[in-house]
């Protein structure tokens, strides 16, 4: 197969596939920073497959999923290993209001989704599968092996909580 006709399977197969594998791996994984890296690391290694042997993947879902598996054990293991970081980046010197500001809600945003990551897994995946993936709750529901209300509940506990948590920081 021409490399032409290689990407244009690949971007067939990832355009189908690529939210089914995200919401797989981010179900799956306590930090979406690295449950994106998990994913675009499955890709790379399915294209370099492609590019050596072509279209000789028999069932690619299967393929897909096995190598997010695969991936995620990976992950897992890395983090066992890993040293907790001794110190925080330094932001840059400020330069104006305005990158005031943007750093306010940066540092806001950061801080918020630190909480958000801080809760139990189980949690905290209800509201990253809702917010950043856009996932309905019966998705999330059928994705996490939960009932609908149970979702639903997570979700409006963890948003009261993060409203009174942050309005009183802004207070």
């Amino acid at each position: 197969m021409d490399s032409g006709g290689v990407r244009a399977y690949f971007e067939q197969v990832y355009t189908e596939t690529f939210p089914v594998m995200t919401r797989f791996v981010s179900s799956r994984c306590g930090d979406f920073h690295d449950a994106a890296d998990i994913v675009q690391s499955v890709y790379l290694s399915f294209f370099q497959q492609l590019s050596k042997k072509g279209k000789n993947i028999k069932d690619v879902r299967a393929y897909l999923f096995k190598s997010c598996r695969h991936e995620l054990s990976r992950y897992r293991k890395r983090q066992s290993a890993r040293p907790e970081p001794d110190e925080e980046i330094e932001l840059a010197p400020e330069t104006g209001a305005d990158f005031r500001e943007m750093v306010e809600n940066a540092q806001l945003l950061e801080q918020l989704w630190q909480e958000i990551l801080s809760l139990p897994a189980d949690i905290s995946r209800c509201f990253v599968l809702f917010y950043l993936h856009d996932m309905t709750l019966e998705q999330i529901g059928r994705e996490l092996a939960l009932p609908e209300s149970t979702v639903k509940s997570r979700l409006y506990r963890t948003q009261r909580m993060m409203r009174e948590k942050f309005l009183m920081l802004n207070s």
